[in-house]
């Protein structure tokens, strides 16, 4: 004989309601696994790992360092060595004796010599100056004479060559015959002139050619 329970309407219900546990459950559990997946997806997805930012600051720019030789060039100018030949002052051919204060000039024509009291030529050039004043020789030459004369004083003769010859009168020289003289070389100081003694201290100078008397200054003059 079968014999049937007949549940109350609570068990009934408790039934159905159990009934519905296990779908609920399965339906759950797709959910978490669906869940799960999709978490899974979702962190295969997920951004890379933040670095530090220096580090990527270092990682991601490179530096690039373009090292440029200079090359500096010196161009050495050549040099040029300038000698400079410092050459000898030209020397003058002549000189003045003494200075060029002229106190008596040259005279074929006789003239008043307060000392002798009488009119006489002078023909010779007669220099002012100061007794011991220098005397220098007034061209190349050698010295042809050297005496005393009562009138004159003490004499120089100088040979320049080309028949040329210069006599000196009131010098005080310590110059020798035959001594080469050089162009404004000193030869001795200023003397007296005896027979012109009431002029002012001077040297009479005269000049001659092959033993003709010239004017001195005209000569100058025309080498000039």
């Amino acid at each position: 004989m079968k014999i049937t329970h007949r549940q109350s309407p609570a068990e009934s219900g408790k039934g159905k309601k159990n009934q519905k546990l296990p779908l609920f459950f399965a339906v759950l559990a797709v959910a978490l696994i669906a869940g799960i997946g999709l978490v899974a997806a979702l962190d295969g997805l997920t951004a890379p790992e933040t670095t530090d930012p220096d580090r990527t600051a270092e990682v991601n720019i490179t530096t690039t360092q373009s090292s440029t030789q200079t090359t500096t060039t010196t161009t050495a100018k050549p040099t040029t060595s300038t000698t400079t030949l410092q050459t000898e002052p030209e020397k003058p051919l002549y000189v003045l004796p003494l200075s060029n204060n002229v106190i008596a000039e040259y005279s074929d024509t006789p003239i008043w010599n307060e000392t002798m009291q009488s009119y006489r030529v002078h023909q010779a050039v007669d220099f002012g100056g100061t007794i011991g004043d220098k005397i220098v020789a007034v061209a190349d030459g050698t010295v042809k004479a050297v005496y005393s004369d009562p009138l004159w004083g003490n004499c120089l003769e100088l040979d320049c060559g080309y028949g040329i010859v210069v006599k000196y009168c009131g010098i005080q020289t310590d110059c020798q015959p035959e001594q080469a003289l050089k162009v404004n070389q000193a030869i001795g100081t200023l003397d007296t002139v005896p027979c012109e003694a009431d002029a002012e201290p001077h040297l009479h100078l005269e000049v001659s050619v092959d033993g003709t008397p010239i004017d001195v200054l005209k000569a100058i003059d025309n080498l000039e």
